[in-house]
């Protein structure tokens, strides 16, 4: 399983991603797109202190 910081660091990989209609160059410091990125990041610490988790595979 990967962490939360490989996760915030995938995100990263070339994907384009759009909100309101502009390109979003990097959704992690996205003053947006952070809260969504960071809040799924946090599910991976849950999963490695043992914390139940659905949908983490």
């Amino acid at each position: 399983m990967r962490s939360s910081e490989q996760f915030l660091n995938s995100l990263n990989d070339g994907r384009r991603v759009y909100y309101r209609g502009e390109l979003v160059g990097d959704i992690v410091h996205h003053p947006v797109l952070c809260i969504a990125a960071r809040h799924a990041a946090k599910l991976y610490d849950y999963h490695d202190r043992g914390i139940a988790v659905d949908g983490l595979g």
